[in-house]
């Protein structure tokens, strides 16, 4: 309900503690854990490790219950304009092309990942972990004491020293591309605006999605063509 009709594509776990008791089913899972030297079982495990990230650095066992994490990358704006736009016709190339037309950045894709938790008290410590873990791991949002809080769509957002933003909607905090948070948030008070639930591709395709084991991805044809 949060994603636009043009978004590109989105990738969730139906629940993060369901699919972490699925990879720990796996033959090559309990094979490594049986090949383990006994001071890396109790400390230090590979597989601990690679749980964690599984995770999604989500410690906490009561919020992992029916904890869901997602993510979405939107449709991009238009390209920007040419760093050296230079004179109306611009500067003839080679190929024929004007100068400012080579030069136009290409545009840019906004991404956002939501983090969806059972209840408030669960979502406000998945938030913590979480926005640790994203800084480690994929952008460097800065020291959580840092955060500046702001006003957007009459919504309270956390302001990161990179640029991106994150505001808590319910219980799923969504948190990257300002302008991909300002999509979410500006969906989420529109009546009439189109959204990708009323696709009924994805509908079709999510609703083949296991409640508790699956990984799900969607590739929306349409904008992506």
């Amino acid at each position: 309900e949060l994603l636009p009709a043009d978004t590109l594509a989105f990738v969730s776990t139906s629940n993060l503690a369901g699919l972490m008791e699925n990879f720990r089913r796996l033959d090559a899972i309990k094979v490594l854990e049986a090949r383990l030297p006994k001071a890396q079982r109790e400390k230090d495990s590979p597989i601990t490790e690679f749980l964690r990230e599984l995770s999604f650095g989500i410690e906490d066992a009561h919020a992992l219950d029916a904890t869901r994490i997602a993510v979405a990358v939107f449709k991009p704006e238009k390209p920007a304009a040419p760093d050296n736009p230079g004179s109306t016709g611009g500067k003839s190339s080679d190929k024929g092309q004007p100068e400012a037309t080579r030069q136009m950045k290409a545009p840019d894709v906004r991404v956002a990942a939501f983090v969806a938790s059972p209840d408030l008290p669960s979502a406000q410590k998945a938030r913590t972990q979480f926005i640790t873990f994203f800084s480690d791991n994929f952008e460097d949002l800065g020291k959580l004491s840092d955060v500046k809080p702001t006003t957007l769509a009459s919504t309270t957002v956390d302001k990161f020293s990179n640029g991106f933003a994150g505001a808590m909607i319910g219980t799923t905090y969504a948190i990257g591309h300002p302008g991909a948070i300002e999509t979410v948030l500006t969906l989420r008070d529109a009546r009439d605006a189109a959204r990708l639930s009323d696709n009924a591709d994805f509908t079709r395709a999510r609703s083949q999605l296991s409640s508790a084991t699956g990984l799900f991805a969607y590739i929306n044809g349409k904008p992506v063509t």
